[in-house]
């Protein structure tokens, strides 16, 4: 049974997922069925997509164990389990970020022409893929044993990478791409 916050929690990842959805079949359709061409953007904008769905899925399971609700309120089992899923959610969930703005990135490359353009939007994919890997490869391997993340009562071991760091640049950075790639469509190509 699904108690606390997790309830309204997957109200709206569910529909954000069905809008996520949407939009993605609507754009697939449009570049296989109507334009005849699909680039590198179109397979990383549904992969994000699909890791968008993924996240939802994660979540839901996580609500399941009992993800929403305070965790003294759960078993050791639940509350090991609920954290669990709730890592694997915020794994795809670095992943989706990531690749709906390399999406873009790529679709910016598809039009411009002058070269410093280019390195510039590749410079934003190569870093954003690099701090995006390293949020990733951290939420992992912030402890040791692995399992001693998600199972801290039973497991004997040591957390000594903190997230926290490699998490606030990795969203600090994907404001300055969303930024950056907003401000070159406009003042660069237009």
């Amino acid at each position: 049974m699904i108690d606390g916050r997790g309830g309204e929690t997957l109200v709206l990842m569910w529909t954000l997922s069905g809008v996520s959805l949407l939009m993605v079949l609507l754009r697939m359709y449009t570049r296989v069925a109507i334009v005849r061409s699909i680039g590198a953007d179109d397979y990383a904008y549904a992969t994000a997509g699909v890791f968008f769905i993924l996240y939802t899925v994660f979540t839901h399971i996580s609500a399941l164990y009992g993800f929403g609700q305070h965790i003294h309120t759960l078993s050791v089992d639940d509350a090991a389990s609920a954290v669990f899923w709730e890592i694997m959610c915020q794994a795809a969930a670095v992943i989706s970020m990531a690749l709906a703005k390399i999406s873009l990135a790529l679709f910016l490359l598809r039009i411009v022409v002058v070269s410093w353009h280019k390195i510039a939007i590749w410079t934003s994919i190569i870093s954003l893929s690099i701090i995006s890997t390293s949020v990733s490869v951290v939420l992992w391997t912030q402890c040791r044993p692995v399992n001693k993340i998600w199972n801290r009562e039973r497991v004997e071991g040591i957390c000594d990478t903190p997230l926290t760091p490699v998490a606030t640049t990795l969203g600090s950075w994907c404001v300055v791409v969303d930024f950056f790639l907003a401000i070159f469509l406009w003042l660069f190509i237009w």
